[in-house]
């Protein structure tokens, strides 16, 4: 059985494609213009414009930071 490779990650902003794998800060804006920092979040950063974009495993850890927010907030 074979599995599918992943597609070329290629950044939003320029269409760059080089990439260097970092632990940072990721900033998660509120709908009601807040932002939340969530630290420590596996991330892929654009070498040329610097833009960042969450892995699979920063992405969980974002879900779960804005779910413990949105519990804070928001929670019943």
């Amino acid at each position: 059985m074979r599995s599918a490779k992943p597609k070329p990650l290629s950044c939003p902003q320029c269409q760059g494609t080089t990439f260097t794998r970092k632990t940072t800060t990721y900033p998660m804006p509120m709908p009601d213009g807040r932002q939340v920092n969530v630290g420590r979040v596996a991330v892929q950063e654009c070498a040329h414009c610097h833009h960042l974009i969450p892995t699979k495993a920063g992405s969980e850890k974002i879900s779960r930071a804005m779910a413990a927010v949105a519990q804070l907030f928001f929670g019943s």
